[in-house]
C-alpha cells in the first residue's frame, strides 16, 4: 500500500502540490493526470523521501 498524507510541495513561488492525499491499495492501477510533469515529479519525490 502508499499512503500520501496533506503532501505540499513548491518550486520557489510555484506551489505544485496542494495537499494531496492518496491512498492506493496492492494491486490497484492509478493514473495522475496534470498540466505538467512537475506535480507528478514532486509527488514521486515526496514517497521517496518517506520511505521507512
Amino acid at each position: 500500500m502508499i499512503e500520501l498524507t496533506d503532501v505540499h510541495k513548491s518550486f520557489g513561488k510555484v506551489e505544485v502540490l496542494k495537499g494531496i492525499t492518496a491512498k492506493v491499495e496492492k494491486g490497484e492501477v492509478v493514473c495522475i493526470v496534470c498540466a505538467v510533469s512537475m506535480g507528478w515529479k514532486a509527488t514521486i519525490a515526496a514517497r521517496s523521501m518517506s520511505k521507512d
